[in-house]
């Protein structure tokens, strides 16, 4: 894996050794240039017991990387976080991940799947969104753990549920000052959930209905503890479809409504160079008919 950057005094201007700060006369480095190289080997391994057809229990073990980079180090400020870089270069990321689950087939009828995770990210590569370009700011040591759940079941003809959800445990194993304890974007609760049933209710014309949910607890949205934002607590979407199918022609007439209840949510934020943050908010209750063939 091999990397190579130019950089000029524009993009890096130099700073007194120990200082986070650019002073006035502060003068740019040389244009210089960069190379870097490395070899990266991953593996995984597995193991799985069948205690009967459609019952297994498995137990995996992998690693990851992910490579190194140069940026274009920014001249301007990012409230909260290292404010200039004097080396444009950023480590490589590695991960390894332990695994253990169940896996029950129901047949047509459903599934149950439950697992057991725990990874460890070395020298993870923590970004931050500038409003024109995303910078790494630092290489973090994280934890994450937690159990996932994936289950399915048809409760009598035409009628189905299912349920995914997930609790991770995310954290710093080593704090950095001014920066929270765990990842950005990385609630301990989240999943979705469906309610979904179909019948013909002639020879021709059929139905179906679909109600599902999608959850998410309480989640970081910046990294930094100075932030204008930090974090949205959480929030449960509903949507909602109705349709009916032609089946001689094969034309189907939806009602759609996503949002039902209307909840507020900021998906992502990041700072504003004017002040302030830039947010994208959650997509407000939309009602609309769509047919489709």
């Amino acid at each position: 894996y091999r990397k190579t950057g130019y950089y000029d005094g524009v993009q890096i201007l130099r700073m007194p050794t120990g200082s986070t700060l650019l002073a006035a006369g502060d003068a740019p480095f040389a244009p210089f240039s960069v190379s870097r190289s490395k070899n990266f080997v991953d593996y995984s391994l597995q193991a799985q017991y069948f205690f009967t057809d459609n019952l297994q229990a498995y137990v995996s073990f992998a690693t990851g990387s992910k490579g190194f980079g140069f940026q274009r180090a920014p001249t301007s400020g990012i409230p909260g976080n290292p404010t200039f870089f004097q080396d444009p270069y950023f480590r490589p990321e590695y991960s390894e991940t332990f695994e253990a689950g169940v896996k029950w087939s129901l047949g047509y009828a459903g599934h149950l799947n439950v697992a057991f995770f725990r990874t460890h990210l070395k020298d993870f590569q923590t970004s931050y969104r500038l409003p024109s370009t995303v910078v790494v700011v630092r290489n973090d040591q994280i934890r994450s753990q937690g159990v996932e759940l994936s289950a399915d079941y048809e409760i009598f003809n035409g009628f189905r549920a299912s349920l995914t959800a997930t609790y991770a445990d995310v954290e710093k194993t080593v704090p950095v000052a001014g920066s929270i304890p765990s990842l950005i974007l990385s609630p301990k609760w989240s999943g979705m959930g469906q309610l979904s049933y179909a019948r013909d209710i002639s020879d021709d014309v059929g139905l179906s209905a679909d109600l599902s949910f999608e959850f998410r607890s309480r989640q970081y949205l910046n990294d930094s503890t100075a932030a204008a934002l930090t974090s949205d607590p959480g929030r449960t979407r509903t949507d909602f479809r109705l349709a009916f199918e032609h089946h001689p022609s094969n034309v189907e007439v939806a009602l759609i409504m996503q949002n039902v209840f209307n909840v507020h949510s900021i998906s992502y934020s990041y700072a504003s160079p004017l002040g302030g943050a830039i947010v994208a908010d959650e997509m407000p209750r939309t009602t609309g008919a769509r047919p489709g063939l």
